[in-house]
């Protein structure tokens, strides 16, 4: 056993220790603010910007001999590459801002350890339509065990299905057994942690022990300590769930467009006119809603495709089975990030994982501001104004570009620019606690507060 190694349900936890093994790499950040990594000697300037995903494989993998599927050197590489995610205040742009309060912005991380989140990411690769599926039959209180299926795709969403195993012939017989869902996934602040939202009863979150294991957390992302297993194990291939969805959701219509906004993941989706959605419909009707207005919900249904509005495309679509009208005090955090977006100016707290860089002038921090009645984004990137359309579909920020002036201000550029790109990516919100989240798939790119 190495020194200072333990083992942890199945899997390997390391100290904090350096690799010397390893090759050795440089970081820099471009004006575009993404991040680089080239190999010692070779002139940034010469070299073309690459995405992150291509950067992985023609700079970092040409460094080092290429490791053989599943092993734990993939999860080094791309800690190596998370190493490079921000810079140390004193030594390039990024400091502290003196109006804000360090506590609020996430602290950088300097070095991601074998077995992280940042593996997952880098075991995923790059493109969305990537999938990573893992399975395991974890404990149950009342029934034999609960076997639980984890996709997980590179864009940030998942889809879990949960089989319960003996239980009753009468639950079996009520079709109380298979349970899915549908969400979001993220990589904690740390970097250690994935954290899955879109469960009724709040997150759940999980740590890669190996590129082969995910193990389950307690609710407040600790371990659990027991001897019964939570790992869930690789699978070969991706398979098809077939869980029904159980949500809280919010229904709308509105000139024969009906549609549902999912409310712990955000999702939002057309309706299909069929199955039980006439009475939905009527149910909307009766309870004098204002057309276009939301009606919270109980749903159990299925996501499936179907042809789109317009076209010959297929799209993914609600297909509601049963219902029952919520209270109208239920919770829903989707609607909740809309409320909050539309309540006035945010100002930026964190870039990137890091605190917002020292501007030159406190007073000019990136801000951002929503019109829902003009769908219209609006704010300052720390030297212009900028304004263009922006809405929300369900919690996911969905720019059409935007203009603003051309002033050039001296130490801020870099800031507005990496501001506007992130902006007019767009992505999807999280409101907790007064603060404002905007991620780009599984990765918070900047934080706001009022």
């Amino acid at each position: 056993m190495i020194s200072g190694w333990r083992r942890v349900h199945g899997g390997w936890r390391s100290p904090s220790s350096t690799f010397p093994d390893l090759p050795p790499i440089v970081c820099f950040r471009p004006p575009s603010g993404g991040n680089r990594t080239l190999p010692p000697g070779v002139d940034p300037a010469s070299t073309p910007t690459l995405p992150l995903g291509r950067l992985f494989e023609e700079n970092v993998m040409r460094l080092a001999p290429r490791p053989p599927p599943g092993l734990a050197s993939v999860l080094l590489l791309t800690a190596m590459l998370a190493a490079c995610g921000s810079d140390e205040p004193g030594e390039g742009q990024r400091g502290t801002d003196p109006g804000v309060d360090p506590a609020e912005a996430p602290a950088p991380v300097a070095a991601t350890p074998p077995g992280s989140a940042e593996g997952v990411l880098g075991l995923l690769g790059t493109r969305p339509d990537e999938h990573l599926a893992v399975q395991g039959e974890l404990p149950c209180a009342d029934c034999a065990g609960i076997r639980t299926t984890l996709i997980l795709d590179a864009g940030g969403t998942f889809q879990m299905d949960e089989a319960y195993l003996g239980v009753s012939p009468e639950r079996v017989a009520h079709g109380d057994t298979l349970f899915g869902t549908r969400g979001r996934w993220t990589v904690t602040e740390d970097r250690a942690r994935v954290r899955l939202d879109g469960f009724d009863d709040g997150p759940r979150y999980f740590r890669p022990t190996s590129p082969e294991i995910l193990l389950l957390l307690d609710r407040q992302g600790e371990e659990i300590e027991s001897e019964l297993n939570y790992e869930l194990a690789r699978l070969p291939r991706i398979p098809e769930l077939a869980g029904a969805l159980q949500v809280r959701a919010a229904f709308t219509y509105m000139a024969d467009a009906p549609g549902v906004v999912l409310c712990t993941s955000g999702f939002r989706y057309p309706v299909a006119m069929e199955a039980g959605y006439l009475e939905l419909e009527r149910r909307y009707l009766a309870e004098g809603v204002p057309p276009g207005a939301p009606l919270r919900v109980h749903l159990t249904g299925s996501v499936e495709a179907r042809p789109a509005m317009e076209g010959e495309a297929t799209g993914a679509t609600f297909v509601v089975r049963t219902f029952e009208v919520a209270d109208p005090g239920t919770p829903c955090p989707a609607l909740e990030v809309a409320d909050a977006l539309a309540e006035g100016e945010w100002r930026l707290t964190s870039l990137d994982g890091a605190p917002v860089p020292t501007l030159p002038d406190p007073g000019e921090t990136p801000t951002v501001s929503w019109d829902p009645q003009e769908s219209q984004l609006h704010g300052t990137g720390g030297c212009n104004r900028y304004s263009g359309r922006g809405f929300l579909r369900g919690s996911e920020l969905v720019t059409g570009g935007l203009a603003g002036t051309r002033r050039y201000c001296e130490g801020v550029m870099e800031v507005e620019d990496r501001v506007l790109e992130i902006l007019t990516a767009g992505g999807s919100l999280r409101f907790e606690e007064g603060v404002l989240r905007l991620f780009q798939g599984p990765v918070e790119v900047a934080r706001f507060r009022r």
